[in-house]
């Protein structure tokens, strides 16, 4: 079978076949050198534009910090976080040469995403120069890329490095096993897991198409098998050392809410990244991504089962189009299991696998242009207006989120920078800067310049989302009330710190809140004057009734017992969890007659929706507010507010039997 005249491979301009590339003239090789130059110019400036014009957030701030220590004390620190130091040390000398201005912290990742598309051109290449050429280009425009090109963060050194390691195993694949090429291919893969801890998942695509595509060796233990076994564990070797602190970090980490993400998610959420951005809108577009990938993929599978040992050429150009589909299936079947263990998934996890998804497509693209000029020169050309129809369409695509990306507020970072100048212009050096949550403090302080005392609060450099402030806090906040007369509370991902608000609700129960005259993306502030603010850390009311699941009421407050009819009668619960507990139970307090009628109730989930009581932890102490409207035309006398939890199995008794308990008169007066 001539797998060329099928319209399997490409083949040249002139319309021989050529498994190994295309044969130019002179003038097509000048004018595609300069196509690709262009490519690489166009990616610079897409990765460099507006690349300074939002505030640096969260993550990236964690790097900056991390960066700006000395070398021993960011690898210390890294080993506290998610992510292994090879970046941030990267960042520190960059930040040492060059400054820390926000354009000059993130040109660094825009340096490797050039890299990755220039990476991507070598591998696409290794197909067809026209492949090389339409993925170099589509990778360029790629939303995901372009984003976190413009992150502080590793995610496009490892991509790059990735993107090393595979050009190395084909060089290794394709019998070019000189040492540089080895040591590449170590060095690469070692470097990107002291990026990312994910960049496993990749070393274990490239290991699945390595042997796919040499089974015979590792079948017959040829001495090529025992060289590649010996690199798998050098690799490791060179990892040794931060294995205890990935393991640590693997059992400690806190930084999702316990659940389930289903392989569908995973998927789901993938797809739409990889083709127009996370932000992006799919309609069409996602599916023609999807059918060139398989498209692409399709002649690796028909061939596979074909080549014969002496086809070196056919071998490479299946063996570039395997280990493609190795990186974009084996890293997603990785993640989905991991995501179903530990619920938390970002697509960003799988931006190593990025230039597969790009290079398939892009091998589709190039499989419909060579079909048409095999089967019929004389549509040739009808062939490479499909191919351009195709890129074209993708490419209008990626431009079109890219333009939202840029212009639309809605995608903006959390506008730190811009709380941070409210602040400076409007502080007092007697003030105090209270930061929910915590982990913003690293990009806050990246930018924080003034005089008053700025207070993490948790101070986690990671948010604890199963060890979150609760009303223990309140004892840190009354010694902060105590010292600085002012406070300013600024708010971000408060639902992960601060589920139950105990911190913002008491400073506005307490403080005189004082305006601010600005709103901000995505953030929070607030300007309380607290001179006159008592902070009760302790029930007004003690108790001390313990439920059959191991929780307690052990007090409330309550605004006032007597009010008139038409006001609202508000006060407040302690729970405290004495060990871990199973279900989740919602609260219910009802405004009760004499006889025992329900005139009104308020009924809320115990703790908050981001902390249910399943997640609460032994010595947790929750403060939950009611507000009970008396409907209108309630006689004036003496009535009840009764309270107590339940689930969907029923009320949960107290351990006298009774499910529920009065918790206070209240009397409503004309």
């Amino acid at each position: 079978m001539n797998h060329y005249r099928e319209g399997l491979l490409p083949v040249n301009d002139s319309g021989s076949a050529s498994a190994g590339g295309y044969c130019y003239n002179r003038r097509v090789f000048t004018q595609r050198r300069w196509l690709l130059l262009f490519i690489i110019l166009l990616a610079f400036a897409l990765r460099v534009f507006r690349l300074d014009a939002q505030s640096i957030w969260y993550d990236e701030g964690l790097s900056i910090q991390l960066a700006a220590q000395d070398p021993l004390q960011t690898i210390a620190l890294s080993a506290t976080t998610d992510h292994p130091p090879l970046h941030t040390l990267l960042l520190g000398v960059w930040l040492r040469v060059a400054g820390a201005s926000d354009f000059v912290v993130r040109y660094l990742s825009v340096c490797f995403g050039v890299l990755v598309v220039g990476l991507t051109y070598a591998l696409g290449k290794l197909y067809a120069e026209r492949a090389g050429l339409i993925v170099a280009g589509l990778m360029a425009l790629a939303p995901l890329a372009v984003y976190y090109s413009q992150e502080t963060r590793g995610y496009m050194l490892l991509t790059a490095l990735i993107l090393v390691a595979t050009l190395a195993a084909l060089r290794l694949l394709n019998g070019d096993r000189r040492k540089r090429i080895w040591l590449a291919y170590l060095m690469s893969l070692a470097l990107a897991l002291y990026t990312h801890y994910f960049a496993a998942f990749a070393w274990a695509a490239i290991n699945v198409g390595y042997i796919m595509l040499d089974f015979r060796s590792f079948y017959k233990l040829r001495k090529s098998f025992w060289h590649w076994l010996l690199a798998q564990f050098l690799v490791l070797v060179c990892f040794l050392p931060w294995i205890p602190h990935a393991l640590a970090q693997a059992g400690s980490n806190a930084t999702y809410f316990p659940g389930r993400v289903t392989w569908d998610t995973v998927f789901g959420e993938t797809w739409r990244a990889f083709s127009v951005g996370e932000w992006g809108d799919m309609s069409l577009v996602g599916w023609l991504w999807l059918a060139l990938i398989l498209l692409g993929g399709s002649a690796a599978f028909t061939l596979f089962f074909k080549m014969q040992s002496e086809q070196q050429a056919l071998r490479r150009t299946v063996a570039v189009v395997l280990v493609l589909l190795a990186l974009l299936i084996i890293p997603f079947l990785l993640m989905s299991g991991l995501a179903w263990l530990k619920p938390k998934f970002a697509p960003r996890y799988l931006l190593p696998s990025l230039p597969a998804f790009v290079a398939l497509a892009s091998i589709g693209i190039t499989s419909v242009i060579a079909g048409f000029k095999i089967r019929n020169r004389r549509w040739a050309s009808i062939g490479v207006a499909m191919g351009a129809a195709l890129t074209l369409a993708l490419s209008l695509a990626a431009i079109g989120s890219l333009w939202r990306l840029y212009t639309d507020p809605a995608l903006a970072r959390p506008d730190v920078r811009a709380v941070v100048r409210y602040i400076e212009n409007s502080e007092l050096p007697s003030d105090a800067i209270l930061l929910i949550g915590g982990h913003q403090a690293p990009a806050f302080q990246h930018y924080y310049r003034g005089q008053a005392a700025v207070i993490p609060l948790p101070p986690d450099l990671l948010p604890a989302v199963q060890s979150p402030l609760d009303a223990r806090a309140l004892s840190r906040l009354k010694a902060i009330v105590q010292q600085y007369p002012r406070v300013w509370l600024v708010l971000w991902q408060n639902q992960l710190s601060d589920p139950t608000n105990i911190i913002e609700e008491t400073l506005v129960a307490e403080g005189k809140r004082i305006n601010v005259g600005a709103r901000f993306h995505d953030m929070g502030l607030l300007l309380f004057d607290v001179r006159a603010a008592e902070i009760a850390v302790a029930p007004h009311v003690a108790l001390n009734l313990a439920f059959s699941e191991p929780v307690r009421a052990i007090g409330y407050n309550v605004d006032s017992r007597r009010i008139p009819i038409d006001t609202p009668l508000r006060f407040g619960l302690y729970l405290e969890a004495a060990a871990s507990l199973t279900g989740n139970y919602r609260i219910f307090t009802h405004l009760v007659a004499a006889d025992g009628t329900l005139l009104a109730q308020d009924d809320h989930i115990a703790g908050a929706d981001s902390y249910p009581t399943s997640l609460w932890r032994p010595g947790n102490l929750l403060y939950n507010r009611f507000e009970i409207q008396p409907p209108a035309g309630t006689p004036p006398g003496e009535y009840q507010i009764i309270i107590g939890l339940y689930d969907e199995q029923g009320r949960l008794k107290l351990n006298d039997g009774r499910d529920h308990f009065k918790l206070f008169d209240v009397t409503l007066i004309p």
